[in-house]
């Protein structure tokens, strides 16, 4: 409202008939309250709108009707508005106005006329012009007219409303005697007010109310009318307060109407229900007995206790103003547990199923999801108009056992009323033992029945968690018969096929099945008679420590702020930090329990913790003596951290069992326990965690792992559970908490952060936390801004003090003190000396300051001296909307403050309403039918100013990016503005919260949302400024992120083909962007003396799948910096066409992937390059194609052929074209190491000069063993870690051949894979292998080294800190075939002789060549021959990184959704010298040991050359190979899936080829029941040494020609081969060419030609492996 109050102006000004509808609620003054209040209305009274006011729901209703007629009638805009919260947030039955009724009264001619006012070029005039002093006046005064008439047309369009409705309203609506005495005037309560006057005249009392329904024009002959003549006196009750002001405005209006009437009467004013306090009937009495005082006390104030300035009237006891067969209900529940829900359904399945009214309204503390929720319910035979709260209740159920030590109940029920508890405690000895003396007493003096169910219980036995709601909405109909008849349950069961079918059948059933148990767990306990006279319960105990603050206000914790007194409020709205420690809330039904020996001691959980109840703990060797028996600790990980063991711990009445810490543990460490089992023992494991000394000094703040160990000082916030919004606040605490200013936007940010009495933001033993403050919503920006510049104003005075100090010699003062004072002065922004310098100077100045007055002075404001650093934080809604003008303000300041944007992609706070940063096709409220636009690109926006730091992170898929990213901000001397990615409850995550971790994961590969940095400071680096930390090519995983939230799949089932465009139009959108950003992060061209005129430029591009390609592109872009080359290296896909056309010599490098395809991050350049192109495009450019491939294939290198050809099509200058070859005895790097020294020789471009040992492009220093290093694997790639569960060996332990059939878990992975996928394994070097390593460097496998490079692009090859150990074990290639790069730069090192065999080597000479060939030499072999040694740094720019290996997947996701599985044999060989070798990857697959429980291993999914063809009646003929027969595996898997669905499947004949039925005959079983099924029609397996003429593959289509020939001639079918390559698939095609022959009776060439034509048409595929 108050945005729009100079518009209201404006548009009052042109009498533009107009109406809004306001749920009114309070402009926040000292806090922010959300609930009703007319300030925010009446401080548009000035404005020229008429204001008209109903008083409930059905008013509401009416009235909107009145507020349309009468705008358009008057020509005046209308603000038509209700109590907010309490009238809009209600369920009522209401009798609605039909459509066809309100044509009959709409004023047509009227509303043409105002069409015809509209701006028109084809009727110009002109509006909003500027007036002067000699004329706005009378223009102004021109409109009174318009006002004057307005309240007769309002009356009349109240009366033509009554016309077709019987509800007559108007403009003063009175009720009560005729010859009332008193009479109350009042806006917004006046039901409650009515329901109270009809109730006292029946007692004999003459008193009435008028209910104001237009305040603006404010009629006088109206009011006249309205007020009985009889009347002495009128209490005007107005819902807001003027500070300042002689009254409030409906008061003011009232006594000067009644002077100007020259009526006389005492008039009063008073103020009710601020912030939403309820106003009840006693209070309503209350106000008509200070009338019957001689001295009315006026300007009174009623609902609270005012002690101070004594305004408050006092009330009695609730009146029963309401008629007999009303029932009234009290629920009290908690967010999440459906209680809110299930009562407005209970209610609409009352008014839908019965003659009664009814009304549901709830009261919620001020958490989000799993704070307190009080529902109240009324149902009777007469409509239901009573606007307060539940005071005398029928029925009372509490849903949360721990309630009953924290609430009053019962205090709300009738005598004999029922009361409900959700609880464990079934007996009459339990119940004894754990409910409170209070609610003990309470029941026996209340009479009450008493029934107890484990509601909770049965929730968690059906599978549905937490929800109770229908279980207790069960027991509520059960024991409240209101639906008669025994109609009830079968209502219920439909209400939840209903409300839960979207869901899917299985949540339907699980609420069915609840319902069908609650009952027979309900329990009636008898009340003893001796309960009712038990004694109070012990007082509360305080922790130490405790602020006197909350002792004081504690009661506003539990619902009983109504009994604070004014007197024990701090002024201002202040609070102290660290408050909500002491709720304990106990909320949880499940909380996490760690398993020391799984743990890796990663501090994920702590990291992902909505709450921050689970946290890492550090304890010496004291510490751990100390500890209870059940706190038990293992030695921590890293030489850091040597002598300290570590233990996870939670805080079990704290923790929201959201389960995001569990689901998402690497390794299974946390286990979901019942909350009743280990909440006691664990409450008391938190309570030893608490006197733990923090050691996060010991570790690095800035990784993951270390900044998990700062003192969170942000604890324990009333969030949602699994809210993401927590986790960045938090993070920022750990960083900078002890100097954090803040200052939060409205929001959920402003709720869970700052809420009274539970202030999360906490401080360390010192005192010092973060500084919170909160503004308005539209101007947080700026208030951000201004407390930076007080603080940076205060630092310069401060400086000013300092020099002072330091300049005059007359202050006496010590060396020590001026050291620390100049340090500051030449360091003022660097945090770590300000914070040095800081604590010295507090420490001296405690002594020095008696020494001089500037010394005593100095102390007061030396509290700036630390870094003190600002953060602006608030949601999207604000950043992008309403507070967005603010933001773009502070932004180009080039100050430096820093914004944090928790992107939740909606208005969380106020239910999900689209913002600017809605994504198309998401379904929001005001977005019913799908946001039809593409989310605003706030980052780019701010990008453009060019010195702003920008970053996008999304902390649950990249945690190191965003620590990075929050510390680069910080230390940024200018604007800074970091977009956080924030899953969000009203997302609607499928399952639920606990799964975020995975769908943000999905998000990001997607292309969802982006991760990148753009940091000014690189700028004048002369580097680019923007850096994608995600630039890998986008998965196809958006349809499955838009499938796991509801907000998009809710546009598939109510719109499907808008949703199928809107999700196209989005993914190709989020494909332009990454494509954009991608180019936006290219490389800047280097500068300096390589890139002088003379200087031979290349450009390297490559596709790569697998990085093969990309090591090549990195090898030769190192070998050109070595010759002074200017090089750049890029994908091809970062390459524009037309750019191209300016490079002078261009290397591509590619390989072929699947069957025939280009690499994923080649494929958008070579559409580009195949669009209609000038045939001379690349005149001029020299281009070398270099192709990686497999000759067994039949799509042999055909990426690098397309590429070549269609070059040279576009006018390239094409080198001859070379293809690398898999085949070939060291594969493709046999023809890479011809064809290098080939290319420079083309160039011309000499080898550089070499005078001793060449500089590495590796940089590698040596860490202090307490430096942090991540222990988690590394990961490259696409790579994650998956759980391996089963690892069986399939074969004979005798037998010479160990085929093993692996399987891995995918259920908490985004893992999607298709028939015919590979699975890429990245292996480890064995441990022997390491140490052969480390030795040979002459260092520790755990010595930490620091990697670096110039070169960013080869920087990113290592992480940063590591030990030698990891990047020997899990990076480099010790196992792999040694380069001729390697033995050229060992050369180096060498002297002698050897030096001159090394060289040869490097030229691919000498006798070792086919010594080191025969014996399959290794990398480790070939540096351990040889006497000299390369240091470190040479050694990882010469040894490639390991590669993943491929194994076909011998499963389909469709048989099982949540596993993959493969069968792969452990690849052995004997050498020339008789040396037993063992594959990398195999040998590490058998040697992981699973006798503990799963492995983790690194993973990723790549598309392979065999693909099902999608037409399942299409035949197949599949020849698998040994362990080649996986994929067809997969395939019959699924085709048994097509059998089953009622698909028509085509002819499938299955060729295995192995050694011996007894020993290898691979999923026999399996097979030959798929066979009996019809699934195969053919199994034919040839075992090759079952007799002694060996039996192949080939022999089989010999056997059964016929069959071949129908599947792959007549039938048009398929042929697959998968196995070695060899001779194998050539004798396969020999066979089936004479097949052909001998069926078809062709000759050779005829045979050929029909094979031919099979390849030709793609039905004919081979994946074969050397």
């Amino acid at each position: 409202m108050m945005l729009m109050i100079p518009n209201m102006y404006r548009i009052a000004g042109g009498l533009l008939p107009a109406v809004i509808h306001v749920a009114s609620r309070v402009v926040s003054k000292q806090a922010l309250s959300l609930l009703c209040e007319h300030s925010d209305v009446m401080a548009t009274r000035q404005t020229g709108w008429a204001i008209m006011s109903s008083h409930c729901v059905q008013e509401a209703h009416d009235l909107a009707l009145v507020a349309h007629l009468s705008a358009i009638t008057t020509s005046i805009p209308f603000l038509h508005f209700f109590d907010g919260w309490r009238i809009s947030h209600e369920v009522n039955s209401i009798n609605r106005i039909p459509c066809e009724e309100v044509a009959k009264i709409y004023p047509y001619e009227a509303a043409n006329d105002f069409r015809k006012r509209a701006l028109n070029p084809n009727h110009p005039y002109q509006r909003g012009i500027a007036q002067s002093q000699d004329i706005y006046m009378q223009n102004c005064v021109v409109a009174q007219p318009f006002y004057d008439a307005a309240p007769d047309k309002v009356q009349a369009a109240m009366d033509k409303v009554a016309s077709i409705t019987g509800r007559q309203y108007h403009l003063f609506d009175y009720t009560g005697a005729k010859d009332a005495d008193r009479v109350i005037v009042v806006m917004g309560a006046g039901t409650t007010v009515e329901e109270t006057v009809n109730y006292l005249n029946k007692q004999g009392e003459k008193v009435g109310v008028v209910k104001v329904h237009l305040f603006r024009p404010f009629s006088r002959k109206h009011f006249d009318a309205a007020i009985p003549k009889t009347c002495k006196s009128i209490c005007v009750l107005d819902r807001c307060r003027e500070d300042g002001a002689p009254g409030e405005p409906l008061y003011l209006d009232v006594v000067a109407t009644m002077n100007q009437l020259k009526r006389n009467a005492t008039i009063v004013g008073g103020q009710i229900g601020l912030g939403g306090k309820d106003f009840t009937p006693a209070m309503v009495k209350a106000c008509f007995d200070n009338l019957n005082k001689p001295e009315p006390k006026n300007r009174f104030v009623i609902g609270v206790n005012d002690d101070v300035c004594h305004t408050s009237l006092p009330y009695g006891a609730p009146l029963p103003t309401l008629p007999e067969d009303v029932k009234q209900c009290i629920f009290w529940g908690y967010g999440s547990d459906g209680t809110v829900g299930s009562t407005h359904d209970a209610v609409k399945l009352i008014v839908k199923n019965t003659d009664f009214n009814a009304q549901a309204y709830s009261v919620y503390d001020a958490h989000k999801s799993g704070g307190l929720t009080v529902s109240h319910v009324r149902v009777g035979k007469e409509p239901i108009r009573s606007e307060y709260l539940v005071q005398q209740a029928d029925y009372v159920a509490c849903h949360n056992s721990t309630y009953a030590r924290k609430f009053h109940m019962v205090n709300q029920l009738k005598e004999g009323g029922i009361f409900v508890l959700n609880s464990p405690w079934n007996t009459i000895e339990e119940l004894e033992k754990n409910l409170p003396n209070h609610l003990k007493r309470d029941l026996a003096n209340k009479k009450a029945q008493f029934y107890n169910i484990d509601a909770t219980a049965v929730a968690q036995s059906v599978g549905l968690k937490q929800r109770i709601n229908m279980i207790m909405q069960n027991v509520f109909f059960t024991l409240c018969p209101i639906i008669p008849g025994g109609r009830a349950p079968k209502l219920l069961e439909a209400d939840v096929s209903a409300r839960f079918g979207s869901k899917g059948k299985e949540v339907v059933e699980m609420n069915l099945n609840a319902l069908k148990q609650s009952l027979a767990n309900l329990h009636k306990i008898d009340v003893p008679a001796s309960w009712a006279t038990l004694g109070d319960d012990a007082p509360r105990v305080w922790p130490e420590g405790t602020p006197e603050f909350l002792k004081t206000l504690y009661p506003a914790l539990y619902s009983e702020g109504d009994t604070l007194p004014v007197s024990k409020f701090v002024v201002g709205g202040v609070q102290p930090a660290g408050t909500s420690k002491y709720e304990k809330r106990g909320i949880a039904t499940v909380i996490p329990v760690w398993d020391a020996e799984k743990c890796t001691q990663c501090n994920q959980c702590a990291t992902l913790c909505t709450h921050v109840c689970i946290r890492p703990f550090l304890l010496d060797a004291e510490e751990v003596k100390k500890a209870p028996a059940t706190f038990k600790s293992v030695p921590a990980v890293g030489d850091e951290l040597k002598g300290l063991n570590f233990r996870i711990q939670v805080s079990a009445m704290d923790c929201s069992s959201c389960e995001v810490c569990a689901v998402n543990c690497p390794t299974n460490a946390l286990t979901m326990t019942n909350f009743r089992e280990v909440g006691e023992r664990e409450s008391k494991n938190w309570e030893y965690a608490m006197t733990l000394t923090n050691k996060g000094n010991l570790v690095d703040k800035t990784t993951v792992k270390g900044c998990a160990f700062q003192t969170p000082m942000l604890e324990f916030p009333g969030a949602c559970a699994g809210c993401g919004e927590t986790q960045a606040v938090r993070i920022l605490t750990q960083l900078f908490g002890t100097r954090l200013m803040v200052a939060n936007a409205m929001g959920c940010s402003r709720v869970w952060g700052g809420t009274f009495a539970s202030n999360p933001y906490t401080i360390n033993a010192r005192g010092q936390g973060p500084a919170w403050g909160s503004s308005l919503f539209e101007d947080n920006a700026e208030f951000g801004f201004g407390m930076m510049t007080s603080t940076l104003i205060k630092r310069r005075n401060l400086a000013t003090r300092v020099q002072r100090i330091l300049k005059d010699d007359s202050i006496p003062k010590s060396k020590e003190l001026c050291a620390s004072l100049q340090t500051w002065l030449e360091n003022p922004r660097d945090a770590d000396k300000c914070e040095a310098c800081y604590d010295n100077c507090v420490r001296l100045l405690a002594d020095e300051k008696k020494n001089h007055k500037e010394l005593a002075l100095l102390e007061e404001v030396i509290d700036v001296m630390p870094k003190l650093t600002q953060w602006v934080i608030g949601g999207d809604g604000w950043a992008y909307d309403i507070g967005y003008g603010g933001v773009d303000h502070v932004l180009s300041t080039g100050e430096d403050v820093n914004i944090v944007v928790l992107d939740t992609e909606m208005y969380s706070n106020t239910g999900g309403q689209k913002s600017k940063a809605t994504p198309m096709s998401a379904v929001q409220q005001f977005a019913a039918g799908g946001k039809l636009t593409h989310k605003k690109e706030m980052g780019l926006m701010a990008m453009s100013y060019r010195n702003v730091y920008v970053a996008s992170v999304a902390l649950y898929a990249d945690m190191t990016q965003a620590i990075k990213a929050f510390n680069e901000a910080e230390a940024y001397n200018g604007p800074s503005i970091i977009f956080c990615y924030c899953p969000c409850l009203m997302q609607n995550v499928v399952p639920a919260m606990r799964a975020t971790y995975k769908e943000v994961e999905l998000a990001v590969k997607s292309g969802y949302w982006p991760l990148y940095r753009y940091d000014p400071r690189l700028s004048a680096q002369g580097k680019n400024a923007f850096q994608l930390d995600y630039k890998k090519d986008l998965s196809d995983d958006l349809k499955n992120f838009l499938a796991n939230e509801r907000r998009f799949l809710e546009l598939n089932r109510t719109h499907p083909e808008l949703a199928d465009g809107l999700h196209a139009a989005l993914k190709t959108h989020l494909q332009e962007r990454h494509d954009d950003f991608v180019r936006r992060a290219m490389p800047l061209s280097k500068l300096g003396a390589a890139s002088t005129s003379d200087a031979f430029e290349l450009t390297v591009l490559y596709g790569s799948e697998t990085n093969h390609a990309k090591e090549l592109a990195y090898a030769l872009m190192q070998d050109a910096e070595t010759r002074g080359v200017n090089v750049t290296v890029s994908e091809l896909d970062e390459m524009e066409v037309n750019e191209l056309a300016n490079k002078k010599n261009v290397v591509v490098l590619c390989s072929t992937c699947g069957n025939g395809e280009l690499p994923k991050n080649a494929r958008v350049f070579f559409g580009a390059l195949s669009e209609e192109r000038p045939a001379d495009l690349l005149k001029g450019v020299k281009v070398w194609v270099f192709g990686l491939g497999d000759s067994s294939f039949a799509n042999y290198n055909v990426a690098a052929k397309k590429l070549y050809k269609r070059l040279g099509e576009v006018g390239a200058d094409l080198a001859p074209l070379t293809l690398g070859n898999d085949q070939d005895p060291e594969r493709y790097m046999t023809a890479w190491e011809s064809w290098v020294p080939a290319f420079w020789e083309q160039t011309g471009v000499k080898e550089a000069e070499v005078v001793g040992v060449p500089a590495s492009s590796y940089m590698v220093e040596k860490k202090d063993p307490s430096t942090h290093v991540s222990r988690r694997r590394i990961l490259s790639g696409d790579a994650q870690l998956i759980p391996l569960v089963k690892k069986v060996r399939m074969t004979p332990v005798d037998y010479e051949r160990n085929i093993m059939h692996l399987r891995f878990d995918l259920e908490k992975t985004d893992i999607r894979y298709e028939v015919g996928d590979s699975l890429a394994i990245y292996p480890k070097n064995t441990e022997a292998l390491v140490q052969r390593f480390c030795a040979y460097v002459g260092m520790e496998s755990e010595t930490i080294v620091q990697v670096s490079s110039a070169n960013e692009m080869l920087a990113e090859k290592f992480p940063r800190v590591s030990t030698v150990g990891k990047l020997a074990g899990e990076v480099l290639d010790l196992a792999g075939r040694p380069s001729r790069k390697l033995f050229k730069t060992l050369s180096y090192f060498a002297e002698g002789a050897e030096k001159e065999t090394l060289a040869a080597l490097s030229r691919g000479e000498g006798e070792l060549v086919a010594e080191f060939a025969a014996e399959t030499a290794s990398v480790m072999d070939v540096l351990e021959h040889f006497a000299c040694r390369m240091d470190l740094a040479h050694l990882l720019e010469v040894i490639p990184a390991m590669k993943p290996r491929l194994y076909s997947i011998a499963s389909s996701q469709k048989t099982m959704p949540q596993a993959l599985e493969l069968c792969i044999v452990e690849n052995t060989w004997t050498t020339a010298k008789g040396v037993k070798k063992v594959g990398l990857c195999t040998g590490y697959l058998d040697s992981l040991d699973l006798s503990n429980g799963p492995v983790q291993v690194a993973v990723s999914v790549t598309s392979g050359a065999l693909a099902m063809p999608a037409d399942s009646k299409a035949p197949i003929l599949m020849a698998g190979l040994g362990t080649g027969i996986a994929p067809f595996r997969a395939f019959v898997e699924e085709k048994a899936v097509q059998k089953k669905s009622g698909k028509e499947i085509g002819e499938v004949a299955f060729l295995m080829g192995l050694r011996y039925r007894s020993k290898e005959y691979l999923f026999k079983e399996e097979f030959e029941e798929l066979e009996k099924e019809g699934v195969i029609t053919y199994l034919l397996p040839a075992f090759s040494r079952d007799q002694e003429k060996k039996v192949y593959i080939q022999n089989k289509i010999d056997e059964h020609p016929k069959i071949a020939c129908e599947i792959l001639v007549e039938k048009k079918g398929y042929f697959f081969y998968c196995g070695p390559a060899g001779k194998v698939p050539e004798a396969i095609e020999e066979s089936l060419l004479k097949a052909i022959e001998m069926v078809y009776e062709k000759s050779e060439e005829e045979a050929m030609n029909v094979l031919n034509e099979v390849k030709k048409e793609g039905r004919y595929v081979v994946e074969a492996w050397s």
